[in-house]
């Protein structure tokens, strides 16, 4: 698939629809294979160290649009216990694939909103993940990751890219959490930038 078709595809998913089939479609093409590349590892980078610094050994990660497991494959090492959600059974399946010998982690192929959560987590990953649901939407997504953390230390990371959503979605967070923490990650090499937040219950 080339990059403009990939490009429209995600555009529609960020604005008009956000539908499984697209996301397989990109997933089984491998059309999404540069997410787990180098050039997108510093949000990656920043989110895990988060991790290390607030998480205790045996803490409960929920990582939501896991994707790749990218992120699970840098923490891996941490005495931590992750699970890994993305509603692409294509890449739930790689992901077993590529880690599931390893006992701390499970993945899940589910959307979010469906999600039943068996337990509540230390810390809750929503890494280039809600401007993909319309604005009206956020406040329910955020509720419902804020309802199953563990306790009012837990902390919620959502990472974004500067779009035309992300502002709108920004205020939205803030009305419901109290940020902790905020960092501008850059690659300096490919210029894409993030914002990645800590956040926790609103006092």
């Amino acid at each position: 698939m080339g990059k403009l078709k990939r490009e429209l595809i995600n555009l529609k998913n960020l604005f008009i629809k956000n539908e499984q089939k697209d996301w397989e479609l990109l997933y089984n093409d491998r059309s999404w294979e540069f997410l787990h590349s180098v050039e997108q590892r510093p949000r990656h980078y920043a989110i895990a160290g988060i991790i290390a610094e607030y998480t205790n050994e045996g803490g409960q990660i929920l990582d939501v649009g896991c994707g790749y497991g990218t992120l699970f494959h840098l923490i891996s090492r941490f005495n931590i216990n992750y699970t890994g959600i993305d509603f692409s059974k294509y890449v739930i399946q790689e992901c077993e694939n590529n880690f599931i010998k390893k006992n701390n982690c499970c993945f899940e192929a589910v959307a979010f909103e469906n999600y039943k959560s068996p337990a509540l987590f230390d810390v809750i990953v929503l890494n280039e993940f809600l401007y993909y649901f319309p604005l009206k939407k956020i406040n329910y997504i955020v509720e419902k990751a804020i309802n199953i953390l563990n306790n009012k230390n837990s902390i919620l990371i959502v990472s974004m890219n500067k779009n035309p959503k992300s502002f709108f979605i920004w205020q939205k967070i803030h009305s419901l959490t109290q940020v902790k923490q905020s960092l501008r990650v850059i690659n300096s090499a490919t210029k894409s930038a993030w914002c990645v937040k800590v956040l926790q219950r609103a006092a």
